[in-house]
């Protein structure tokens, strides 16, 4: 008797439990396209984008934070099997007063910080060159703006941040030896240093960790 082989069935890929990124933005524009363009490019990986509205300073988004880690916490003693999101406070230096105190407030929180000094297009601009002019957030705009003609600070128009996303290992590079730079200078977040680039790799590893894996 013939023996019967085996059937060959592919296997359904098994897919990780997913770690929700929830960023709270300060910018109404900039940020908010920034980061569509981030979800959408690493669809793997759960983004949830809130936006603080109106734009406040830093305490106002670190209060938002703060009240959001409290829902979270509140939902998982509910439902243990839920896995822990992680809470992002994404917010500029700009001229607001208490950034110290905000990003102090993430070790009370359990968030953590995306940080701009002076604005978040330092972030942008990192995607295209490295940048270490010590210049405040209207000249840092005005610098953006000629990288890209579709980005106008006083108008409607939004960065193109589809184009942007195949060079956010670049601007991750940048942004890392940027901060590096401000703090041998002695100045440790000064102008101009961003800390985005922490959460987008943590975003980009979220998304290379969640791909189905085939057995």
């Amino acid at each position: 008797m013939a023996r019967k082989l085996p059937e060959l069935k592919r296997r359904k890929p098994s897919i990780a439990e997913q770690q929700r990124f929830i960023l709270i933005c300060e910018g109404e524009k900039t940020e908010i396209a920034y980061f569509k363009a981030l979800k959408a490019q690493y669809r793997s990986a759960q983004i949830s984008i809130e936006y603080v509205a109106p734009a406040g300073v830093p305490i106002t988004i670190m209060d938002k934070v703060k009240a959001r880690m409290a829902e979270l916490r509140r939902e998982q003693r509910s439902n243990p099997s839920v896995k822990a999101d992680t809470v992002w406070a994404v917010f500029d230096r700009d001229e607001h007063h208490k950034v110290t105190e905000a990003i102090a407030g993430r070790q009370v929180s359990g968030a953590q910080v995306a940080y701009s000094n002076p604005c978040f297009e330092v972030w942008l601009v990192l995607h295209h060159e490295d940048y270490h002019a010590s210049d405040d957030h209207h000249q840092v705009q005005k610098r953006y703006q000629k990288l890209d003609r579709a980005y106008d600070p006083d108008g409607s128009k939004t960065p193109d941040c589809g184009f942007l996303m195949n060079r956010v290992e670049e601007a991750e590079n940048r942004g890392e030896r940027q901060c590096k730079s401000r703090e041998d200078e002695g100045m440790p977040f000064g102008r101009p240093s961003t800390t985005v680039y922490n959460l987008t790799r943590a975003i980009r590893a979220a998304a290379e960790a969640s791909r189905p894996k085939r057995s």
